[in-house]
């Protein structure tokens, strides 16, 4: 039985795999098992998959069901010791696998690990370059880190790599689910009902939520920069106003949609009553800009409301689960929550 299982969902990720399947050929770290999970791919992903990794597990859904629920049934058929969940656009170092492994193995009071992710800027398609000459010395994602807003963000994003940023191991609020590894008998302990991966949230930001139900539960979670890996990231964080508004245009409204959404179920799942409290003037102040920009700019955001309230009792339901759980004091989770980010 291999130590470890790479959990990849696609959905008309044809492009990428490719390049993403290339790079785990070329790991040091061999023992490991590869699952697809693929989510009714219009586009040939899963002919791709067999072309280049024919020895992978493919369980294929006849319809789009959604990330979370996509990840839990490959973790569902894992029986390893460790489950990474690995994006079809992401690229691996060589020793990736091997130092996340091996840090993991050091850690055993550690639940999850992230490596240090840098963006993509070459042709996808290109075989792997161990020197890295397809890619750029610019920081993706460094751990995510979640402010009082309860807004949680890429580290580094956006920044130069100059090696002096960023350059050691630390724990983090949570790690990019683009690339994230997970010591399995944790995640069985903050599972939900069999859900590892909250299937209401369908996708994004189920990242943050599982991590914060870590963090209740006294599990540590590490940026691990020794292992590098590369990833494309179409929406990305800009710098100014000006900036942020014309990235957030670029963005897909089913995607502002679910962010919307999920981000009030991520709250109202796992806060802690003190914090809220304590920290309430900057959440509902975000709240009123959020209703507001609903209102004139992005009308079509109600759907973000009225799918959030069918939502609201499961998420109470999940909340007190969560709540009675929890090992960590309100005051221990609060030195996560930093003025900005």
């Amino acid at each position: 039985m291999a130590r470890l299982t790479i959990i990849m969902v696609t959905w008309n990720s044809a492009h990428w795999l490719p390049g993403g399947l290339g790079s785990l050929r070329q790991q040091k770290f061999k023992d490991y098992f590869l699952q697809v999970v693929d989510n009714a791919s219009g586009d040939g992903s899963v002919g791709v998959v067999n072309e280049f990794f024919p020895e992978a597990r493919m369980l294929r859904n006849f319809r789009n069901v959604g990330f979370c629920r996509a990840v839990n049934q490959g973790i569902r058929l894992a029986r390893s010791e460790y489950i990474l969940l690995l994006n079809p656009d992401v690229i691996l170092q060589r020793n990736c696998l091997e130092e996340l492994v091996a840090f993991a193995d050091a850690h055993p009071q550690a639940g999850s690990f992230g490596p240090k992710l840098l963006r993509q800027a070459g042709n996808f398609s290109e075989a792997f370059d161990e020197e890295g000459s397809h890619f750029a010395p610019v920081f993706d994602s460094t751990g995510l880190s979640m402010n009082r807003r309860r807004l949680p963000k890429n580290r580094g994003e956006g920044l130069g790599d100059t090696g002096e940023r960023y350059s050691g191991p630390e724990q983090v609020f949570g790690v990019s689910g683009a690339c994230a590894l997970y010591r399995r008998k944790t995640l069985d302990d903050v599972a939900i009902a069999g859900q590892y991966m909250d299937e209401d949230f369908f996708a994004y930001k189920e990242d943050a939520d599982i991590a914060w139900r870590l963090r209740l539960r006294g599990h540590e979670i590490w940026y691990v920069p020794s292992a590098v890996a590369y990833h494309v990231r179409q929406v990305r964080q800009s710098l100014g106003i000006g900036r942020r508004w014309l990235s957030r245009r670029q963005v897909p409204r089913l995607l502002k949609i679910l962010s919307a959404k999920n981000q009030y179920l991520m709250v109202i799942k796992n806060e802690q009553r003190k914090n809220f409290l304590r920290d309430s003037i900057h959440f509902v102040a975000y709240s009123l800009a959020n209703l507001l920009l609903s209102i004139t700019v992005e009308p079509f955001l109600w759907r973000a409301w009225v799918q959030g309230v069918r939502q609201f009792s499961s998420a109470r339901t999940k909340r007190q689960v969560i709540q009675r759980n929890a090992r960590v004091t309100p005051e221990a989770i609060r030195a996560w929550f930093i003025n900005k980010n």
